[in-house]
């Protein structure tokens, strides 16, 4: 909280709505509907981030940190830690921070930060400062925090975070956010602010924004989103503040780092002269999302769209129509025309720019303004966020546009029906005039069949992976219990040229095929690809929780657990473990003993590892052993990953030793050794049973007994090279654990075989 107030950037929002806007003079109808039926191609939404109204931005749909404050007493140790003290903490404040109760406690739901006239340490006030240092790490995101506050006289409560790392040097180098701070000097007011190395209160150039007219009293969500390009502050939604990266090095934009979160009520100092007894802030929950960068919506750039008003059933148009700079758009009838069709061109951070096929210029919002009511038009594409939108689920199938400058929505003015109602923007409330159907009316081209398909089987999920073409926008993978289909579709629109298939049963075969999609437009099938997945008998999370398939962390002697919330590079590997594992470790001389296993079995065994506290090579190096034999010498995490925050997987085939166990000992060189998760896989047992072969009046009956793989049935009708074994496709049925397949006559020799795909 270092830092005075400062009044030099200000965005007022005015209360209740705006004047109705200009309505277009009235166009002759030039053009007759087309006939029939319009089909409409409705284009399957991929949602990445969350659809909440106040979701500005493309975030996960679920929290990757929380604290919904469910206990009673001290707030939970594993997420907060407290700075205590006094000394005026460069402010000339006058409580003294503790970690007692009495100032910070968990109570009825929520966490109550309690401000209180008492001397203690030398100091006439208390106070508690918290901070979510040990685990809530970010590096861009989103985080939102429901919080109240009394805002007496001299209390100064604020909702900021600081950088976890200084990578940059002390404060103000590597910089501050601040979401909300409130002084009784300003009012009914919250400011949000930033300080930097070149933007900081000391030297005069500290960048903030107001709220103004703000019932603090009451519950409200302080919300920042960022970007590697930006900072969002907003109130419910409702965006006050922004700060753009210039891209001139960390002395202007030191966010590119971990920051956590920061929470406390200083007494004195900007706040002014105390006259309170007792003041609090409540947080009823805190919620971070990660950052993905991705649209929630996927449309394709060489498609055409209509958007389609939910409350009118009318188009976006242009009026006229005109090609010329700052033409008006406007809602009218349907008439397959240019100037109501439209193009996505993406734009960054999971944003696009609406691009008319009649003129070839963009939506744009007028002036780049923020006023609700401000005039949408189109204009020459110029790079701006005025320019460029967000397609966020609404439901039914139904989006809001949101514009990336203003965080406004695309609206009918007036909630009108009629042809020619203008089009601006507006705060979103919900309003079928604000929703709008994203309508495919002329097809991308066709993608091409996907390559390269392969499936590696791993503990009970199937890793897949094929070649990426820059003419697809996304893929559709089917999976079938049989060889040829029936196919079920699994996933669509997936953008990446690789998915995980999880939650299998050991030993039965999975085939796969692959297609591409471009919006409504999808290739055929890529060629199949097989796996058998294997047996998963443990799952450890070493140093954390349960995360399925990994358990919560067990036999181990020796070592210390920790954890943290750096985004962990999953890239290049294959079957990995979910991320949450990576951001959790167990360090120091350790030993991990799994019982239970098959005497003299071979076992694969999967180690894995993240660095997330060095960040250079020869900083950690130790061994590893697997039942007394090397498995890992001189193994350096970096080294090994080429970078810090990325995680690496050493599997190794092992027998377990007499005693039934796989015993794994981690024995430090340089510092200490550490690890994130361990597995331990059986292989499926593809010895297959003996056929059995018997003639009836049915025809030919084949049978064998049942077995954890599941084999397939093939035949050939010579043994002659060359050899050509074809599967059976009439499935087997399972009778008293015994398989049978019951095949017509056939005419002439036939031989049989089972095998494992």
């Amino acid at each position: 909280m270092l830092r005075l107030p400062r009044l030099n950037a200000r965005w007022d929002h005015e209360p209740g709505r705006a004047p109705g806007p200009r309505r277009p003079t009235d166009r002759p109808v030039a053009f007759k509907n087309r006939s029939g039926f319009l089909q409409a191609c409705l284009l399957g939404l991929l949602l990445i981030g969350a659809a909440a109204p106040s979701s500005l931005a493309q975030f996960t749909p679920e929290p990757v940190w929380s604290d919904e404050f469910s206990d009673t007493g001290s707030p939970d140790a594993a997420k907060w830690g407290f700075e205590t003290g006094g000394g005026g903490w460069g402010n000339g404040e006058l409580q003294h921070y503790t970690a007692r109760t009495n100032n910070a406690r968990v109570e009825n739901g929520m966490l109550v930060i309690n401000a209180l006239h008492e001397n203690y340490g030398g100091s006439e006030y208390t106070s508690a400062r918290l901070h979510s240092v040990g685990g809530g790490n970010w590096t861009y995101g989103r985080v939102v925090v429901r919080a109240r506050f009394t805002g007496a006289q001299g209390t100064w409560p604020a909702i900021w975070m600081l950088p976890t790392d200084w990578v940059y040097g002390g404060w103000p180098d590597s910089g501050e956010v601040d979401l909300m701070e409130h002084v009784s000097t300003h009012g009914m007011s919250v400011q949000a602010s930033i300080h930097t190395r070149d933007y900081n209160f000391k030297i005069g150039t500290a960048k903030s924004g107001f709220q103004y007219n703000v019932d603090y009293w009451n519950w409200h969500d302080y919300i920042i989103e960022w970007y590697p390009g930006r900072l969002d502050v907003s109130l419910d939604g409702s965006r006050f503040f922004t700060f753009r990266n210039e891209y001139q090095g960390y002395g202007k934009w030191p966010f590119d780092q971990r920051f956590h979160l920061m929470l406390n009520v200083a007494v004195g100092g900007w706040g002014g002269w105390p006259t309170f007894t007792s003041e609090t802030m409540e947080i009823d929950q805190v919620r971070a999302y990660a950052y993905t960068a991705q649209p929630q919506v996927l449309v394709h750039p060489q498609a055409w769209y209509r958007l389609v008003n939910r409350r009118s059933g009318k188009v976006l148009d242009i009026d006229g129509p005109s090609t010329a700079d700052g033409a008006n758009l406007h809602q009218w009838e349907w008439y397959s025309l240019t100037n109501q069709q439209w193009r996505f061109e993406p734009a960054g951070d999971g944003s696009f720019r609406v691009i008319s096929r009649y003129s070839g210029k963009a939506c744009d919002v007028a002036d780049a303004s923020w006023a609700n009511g401000a005039n949408v038009q189109q204009w020459p594409t110029n790079g701006t966020p005025a320019q460029e939108w967000w397609l966020q689920p609404a439901g039914d199938g139904y989006c809001k546009v949101v514009n990336r400058e203003t965080g406004r929505v695309l609206d009918v003015a007036d909630l009108a029906t009629t042809n020619g109602a203008n089009v601006q923007q507006w705060d979103y409330v919900g309003g079928a005039n604000q929703q709008w159907l994203i309508d495919e009316v002329v097809p991308p081209p066709a993608p091409p069949i996907p390559t390269g398909l392969r499936a590696e089987a791993g503990g009970e999920r199937v890793t897949l992976f094929w070649n990426a073409d820059t003419n697809t926008a996304s893929y559709r993978l089917k999976r079938a219990g049989l060889s040829g289909g029936p196919y079920v579709s699994i996933a669509s629109n997936l953008t990446q040229a690789t998915a995980i298939d999880s939650g299998l049963v050991a030993g039965q075969p999975c085939y796969y095929v692959v297609c591409g999609q471009n919006g409504s437009v999808e290739s055929p099938s890529s060629l199949e690809a097989t796996a058998i997945p294997w047996d998963l008998i443990h799952a450890v999370n070493a140093g954390g929780a349960a995360v399925p398939p990994f358990s919560a962390d067990a036999f181990f002697s020796g070592g210390t657990p920790s954890s943290n919330s750096a985004a962990i590079d999953l890239s290049s590997l294959t079957n990995p473990a979910p991320q949450t594992v990576y951001q959790s470790e167990r360090y120091g001389s350790m030993t991990y003993t799994l019982s239970g296993l098959a005497t003299g079995v071979t076992y694969r065994v999967r180690l894995h590892f993240a660095e997330t506290y060095f960040s250079q090579a020869g900083q950690r190096e130790f061994n590893v052993s697997i039942n007394g034999s090397s498995g890992l010498r001189n193994f350096d995490i970096v080294a090994a990953a080429g970078t810090k925050n990325k995680a690496i997987i050493r599997q190794f085939d092992r027998a377990a030793n007499a005693s039934g166990q796989m015993v794994i000992q981690f024995t430090p060189l340089v510092d200490n050794p550490t690890f994130s998760g361990l597995e331990i896989w059986r292989a499926p047992d593809l010895t297959p049973p003996t056929l059995s072969l018997a003639r009836s009046e049915a025809g030919i009956e084949l049978s064998w007994p049942s077995s954890a793989t599941a084999f397939n049935l093939y035949s050939a009708a010579t043994l002659e090279p060359p050899l050509s074994w074809l599967p059976v496709t009439n499935p087997a049925v399972s009778q008293s654990n015994q398989m049978n397949v019951t095949l017509p006559r056939l005419d002439g020799p036939r031989f049989f075989r089972l095998s494992a795909p």
